[in-house]
């Protein structure tokens, strides 16, 4: 059986439950559903810092490139897309040619993205 999201966050929630406020119900279904949440606890401890540190960090770049005007941002896109060009180029002289496409730079690229489509559709209206 398939659980769904929402019943796994239901499950979830009824883990930080204590044991003895449980129902008999509540018990038989934590206990039938026993391995799917065990992988549900270990995918979100074992990501846990990482991801969290991610949004953080996206969040900021967003905030920082949204001060930016579009003119900044078409530039730093040009930037991107000229680094990326260069790649066959230089990839001869280097074992990785994903190298010169930084997570830095695929980050900015899909924030800018964002930000030039949520401006375009603010002007719209």
């Amino acid at each position: 059986m398939t659980l769904s999201v929402e019943e796994l966050e239901k499950l979830w929630l009824l883990l930080l439950t204590k044991p003895t406020e449980l129902t008999d119900e509540e018990i038989d279904r934590l206990l039938e559903n026993e391995d799917k949440l065990r992988e549900f606890v270990c995918h979100a401890w074992s990501n846990f810092p990482q991801s969290v540190k991610a949004v953080k960090r996206y969040r900021a770049r967003k905030k920082e490139l949204s001060a930016k005007s579009p003119d900044e941002l078409h530039a730093i896109l040009q930037s991107i897309s000229g680094r990326r060009s260069r790649v066959p180029d230089e990839a001869f002289y280097y074992d990785d040619p994903t190298d010169f496409d930084s997570p830095t730079s695929s980050a900015d690229e899909g924030i800018i993205h964002k930000l030039l489509q949520e401006r375009q559709a603010a002007s719209a209206t």
